[in-house]
């Protein structure tokens, strides 16, 4: 057997067509754990409190977009059978279909940011955190939508045989993250500083961003 990437055939070898399909599809999965993960990190930098605050608020909204992305995972099944047969109208009209469901699943989230301080509350991690949790909690609701409605398109995109858009999307919108992060946090480049808002909004911005590049892209006339 050879050890190359190749077979004696010049075929590449399984496992390397396996890892190049793979390693776009896991970046685009991940895109919006890595956001959460900066936006721990970064703000770990304004003290205990602040990081106290982050991790119970990012968790709590990952429980509502972990649901969106478990769902519309499914969208790259139902895109990559279609195009197996030939039918392509039906890729498009399964991804705008999840984008929709996207849109459902926001509004009907949305709501619940009246329910968010009196949650916190009831945790009770002490009025410094809460008040921080409470903020982060509330701008991110803003942010299923369009970060469900990617996981839709990037599926989308993974079902026609295209991962690599959903990864460069996932790369400039996390690029951007930091960038935000950098700018709204901590007050730089004429921005005021805003703490642990700072990194929600910029978050926010981040996946807008997302949503954006893998919409703009699908509408090319080439898709």
């Amino acid at each position: 057997m050879a050890t190359t990437d190749t077979d004696v055939t010049g075929r590449r070898h399984p496992a390397v067509v396996l890892l190049t399909l793979a390693a776009p599809i896991i970046a685009t999965n991940i895109s919006g754990t890595v956001m959460s993960f900066v936006d721990f990190v970064m703000v770990s930098r304004l003290g205990t409190e602040a990081q106290a605050a982050i991790m119970p608020a990012g968790i709590l909204l990952f429980c509502a977009i972990g649901f969106g992305m478990g769902l519309l995972s499914v969208v790259n099944t139902f895109v990559s059978q279609s195009l197996g047969r030939g039918r392509h109208a039906d890729c498009s009209a399964y991804a705008w279909q999840g984008v929709i469901l996207s849109i459902g699943l926001a509004l009907v989230l949305l709501p619940a940011i009246v329910l968010v301080e009196p949650f916190f509350r009831w945790v009770d991690h002490g009025d410094a955190v809460i008040s921080m949790e409470v903020s982060y909690v509330r701008i991110g609701l803003f942010g299923i939508g369009p970060t469900v409605a990617s996981v839709a398109l990037a599926n989308f995109f993974i079902g026609v045989h295209r991962p690599a858009v959903g990864f460069f999307a996932a790369l400039v919108s996390n690029v951007f993250n930091v960038a935000g992060n950098y700018a709204l946090i901590f007050g730089h480049w004429g921005f005021a500083a805003m703490g642990i808002a700072g990194a929600a909004w910029a978050t926010l911005a981040a996946s807008i961003l997302h949503f954006v590049i893998l919409l703009a892209w699908m509408l090319h006339p080439s898709y």
